[in-house]
């Protein structure tokens, strides 16, 4: 159950986070001595969870001093380097650490680093091992928690203070999952929760009682005077904001050091947490210049002090602020949502629609053309595989992904293609109970970083007789030429849930020139299920009504969409499917799904107001003092979702993205609702529009960007049973390709792709260019009835071959 939060007055009410009954997590904290990774701690305690050793990785000795991997005080050496300029770890500062341990009554664990940054890439995967000197200095984190864990077998997370940075993040998670330990970074991404200001980090620390002073600068616009300063005082941020102004701006993150322009040493904090304060006296601090006008601290002498006794300030824990769980536009449209009055007859699911009725159907499809299954069809951009089954069945699901997985590689290869250009997988199940061990087999096939999205529904009984699993994929088609960016954050947070395990939260591939310096891309998203991010846990609240919390789940699971679309500069969705169980309630729950949907398009963007408050992005994925400047058109953290300056639309066409809602048997996790994207548009000109078919009585929608056209059509539930079939081919087969005029054609200027919705019969893959989808009910727009029940759904994907095609052409 989630209980109320307290808010800042000009809040609407909101859910706090933290959720009873979540998992008892005993942290290993890597510390730096920085201020990001010691308030990461207090975030861990406020979450729950026992912070029970303290971890530290310190820069090698100089030859002559030998090796030193044992115990707190192995760094106590004035033949260390003060700052080793290390791509992944803070340094500068490091005689200092030995005295967290009493500082904190913590035990700590040190290590030395050894190796270097051979992988540079943004995404980590282990390559070469550590041996003495050798190897990617990332893998100086494995002996460490190694030995933490010998001496604490109870130890099961670790958490960091990263917050924008990719680079460092990715490095951590790679050594904490494959020791079993879940990652925790509670400060990612915190400029971008509420209140959505970058000094809101700084000014949380500074509420708790955290001293932060600076030890090194490392920007042109701050020298030594800053050395030792108390950063969290208003005069020291507001002199940071104005020197940083003068050298490069206010980029995102870097009034908070994510680009290296400073570092920093907490000298004293909060009770319980913090026993005793360090002391460093004026005569005992040496200031080090370096190249580039960078200036350090080094320390002589440092001394512990006991802080004051205060019997109410050493056993209450001074909790730090935690986010909103939802940003202010989102519990708007929670709000508006409930003030809605729906109309209209309530429905559940009809007699007609049960599984056992759909099950003799479709188990013709199976008997008539299993061997029609993995069906390729290929793009210009994007490669599509359908209906993919176990050629030799099995007897349940682990079994017959086993021998999907066996089967995989050799037909990619029959088609020039690898598991490496796979970005999108839809997985269909029977049974969502068979998930866990499909997923382990389905994990095999995925070992590198940033593994393809991935959406998963439970179909039950719809599924055709003796398949207990079903695959649908998306291919890459260049991804030999343009490099492609991948989301995949497996800590939690409170910004989005964790993808542990094979599948990103998004793949953003290229589609050629944008409409700046930057590559227009089409961002594959995974289905998005209402989580709480720092849990794990799926909201629920046992005071309110089921559709209350169907409201809830729906405007939780949308924010995750469009958090993971603004990390990966979405501007525009091209269409969307929002899955939905449960049999009650279905109008309602149908209603709910559309009013959010527009309205989060309608609706003043909340990144367009705030755009005073905002300032340029910043790329801080490589080390300490390397940061990059990204191209925008206008000022702003991030670019705008929806993002209406980037369209062309046709005549009185609405600015909302075509939706259709399809209710199927289960979704992971028991959850009510999972929005998945067809796929997000960054930095494209989109051209949207509509029309009528009085044939099937339905709007037809669609969204073209670069050589991507997306179109989402449905036939009216009036529609007979014994007719649809024949109807559903013969729309399928005119949307073969067709030239610029819309004509048929042989030269192939236009690959299409399309996925059937339906909870109809269907008996037979008649066209190697379909995926299938059974479900219980399909809702979509229906001409002159407004928004109502269909008797199917096909979302068409075209790539198109050359540029020029007339984006008004219809099918």
């Amino acid at each position: 159950m989630v209980g109320k939060a307290n808010l800042e007055p000009e809040s609407l009410e909101c859910l706090d986070y933290k959720i009873m009954g979540a998992a008892k997590f005993y942290v290993i904290a890597l510390i730096s001595g920085g201020k990001d990774s010691l308030f990461s701690i207090l975030h861990c305690q406020a979450n729950g969870y026992e912070v029970i050793a303290l971890a530290n990785l310190f820069p090698p000795s100089s030859p002559s001093e030998g090796n030193h991997n044992g115990g707190a005080g192995a760094a106590d050496s004035s033949l260390r380097n003060d700052d080793i300029d290390s791509y992944m770890y803070q340094t500068v500062g490091h005689t200092v650490i030995p005295l967290f341990e009493e500082a904190l009554g913590i035990p700590l664990y040190r290590q030395e680093i050894l190796g270097s940054a051979i992988n540079k890439c943004k995404s980590y995967g282990p390559s070469a091992s550590i041996d003495g000197a050798a190897g990617d200095e990332t893998e100086s984190l494995v002996p460490l928690l190694q030995r933490v864990q010998q001496a604490h077998p109870e130890a099961n997370a670790v958490s960091t203070g990263a917050i924008l940075s990719d680079y460092q993040r990715t490095r951590v998670e790679s050594v904490a999952i494959r020791l079993g330990l879940i990652p925790l970074s509670y400060l990612w991404q915190f400029p971008y929760l509420p209140p959505r200001t970058h000094r809101s980090l700084l000014d949380d620390m500074a509420a708790v009682g955290q001293d932060v002073r600076i030890i090194k600068v490392a920007s042109g616009g701050l020298d030594e005077s800053f050395l030792w300063e108390n950063l969290l005082t208003e005069r020291v941020k507001g002199r940071l904001a104005t020197a940083m102004a003068w050298f490069g701006g206010l980029e995102d993150g870097a009034l908070l050091g994510e680009g290296g322009q400073y570092e920093t040493l907490v000298i004293d904090g909060p009770p319980p947490l913090w026993k005793k304060r360090i002391i460093i006296d004026e005569d005992d601090k040496e200031v080090i210049g370096q190249s580039g006008g960078s200036a350090l601290l080094r320390f002589n002498r440092v001394i512990l002090s006991q802080k004051p006794c205060d019997s109410l300030a050493a056993t209450r824990q001074i909790q730090p602020r935690i986010p909103a769980l939802l940003d202010q536009e989102f519990a708007d449209l929670r709000q508006h949502l409930a003030d809605i009055q729906y109309s209209g007859d309530e429905e559940s699911l009809r007699p007609g629609e049960t599984p056992s009725n759909i099950t003799d159907a479709t188990r013709l499809m199976a008997d008539q053309e299993i061997s029609n299954a993995w069906q390729f069809s290929s793009g210009a951009t994007a490669c599509y595989i359908s209906n993919i089954v176990a050629s030799e069945g099995g007897k349940n699901a682990d079994i017959q992904m086993r021998a999907i997985a066996a089967e995989l590689p050799a037909r990619l290869r029959s088609h020039a293609r690898e598991l490496d250009d796979i970005v999108l997988v839809t997985i269909l199940l029977r049974f969502m109970t068979d998930f866990d061990g499909v997923n382990q087999v389905y994990g095999s096939l995925f070992t590198k970083p940033n593994p393809p999205a991935r959406v998963t529904v439970g179909c039950g009984q719809s599924l055709p007789d003796g398949i207990d699993i079903m695959l649908a994929m998306v291919l890459d088609c260049e991804a030999s030429k343009l490099p492609r960016k991948g989301l995949h954050v497996q800590s939690r947070s409170y910004w989005a849930p964790a993808n542990i395990g094979p599948y990103s939260q998004a793949i953003s591939v290229p589609t050629g020139r944008g409409d700046d310096s930057r590559p227009g891309c089409s961002v594959y998203v995974a289905g998005q299920i209402p989580l709480v991010p720092a849990s794990m846990e799926l909201v629920s609240d046992e005071t309110i009504t089921k559709l209350e919390l169907f409201r809830l789940q729906t405007v939780l699971s949308l924010q995750h969409l469009w958090r993971i679309g603004k990390s990966m500069d979405v501007q525009w969705w091209a269409g969307v499917i929002a899955f939905f169980a449960g049999d009650d309630h279905l109008r309602q729950k149908t209603n709910i799904i559309l009013e959010a949907w527009q309205h989060i398009h309608l609706a003043p963007s909340q990144d367009l107001k705030d755009d005073s408050d905002q300032d340029e992005i910043v790329d801080v994925d490589l080390r300490h003092g390397t940061h990059i400047l990204a191209p925008l058109d206008r000022q702003g953290s991030r670019y705008p979702l929806p993002d209406p300056s980037m369209l062309k639309g046709l005549g009185n066409t609405p600015l909302v993205p075509p939706i259709f809602a399809v209710q199927v048997d289960q979704l992971p996790r028991g959850a009510l609702i999972e929005w998945a994207p067809t796929f997000g548009i960054s930095n494209n000109q989109t051209t949207i529009g509509q029309r009528s078919d009085a044939t099937d009585s339905i709007n037809i929608s669609y969204t073209s960007a670069s050589r991507k056209r997306t179109i989402y059509r449905g036939i009216d539930d009036s529609y007979p049973s014994e007719g649809l079939e024949d109807r559903l081919h013969h729309m399928i087969d005119k949307s073969l390709p067709r030239d610029c005029h819309g004509f048929p054609t042989t030269d192939h200027t236009v690959k299409s792709h399309s996925t059937v919705y339906t909870s109809r019969p269907w008996r037979a893959f008649k066209n190697k260019h379909t995926q299938i989808v059974p479900c219980k009910s399909i809702w979509g727009h229906i001409v002159s009835k407004g928004w109502g029940r269909l008797a199917a759904a096909i979302v068409w994907r075209e790539d198109m071959l050359w540029p020029g095609l007339s984006h008004e052409t219809f099918r």
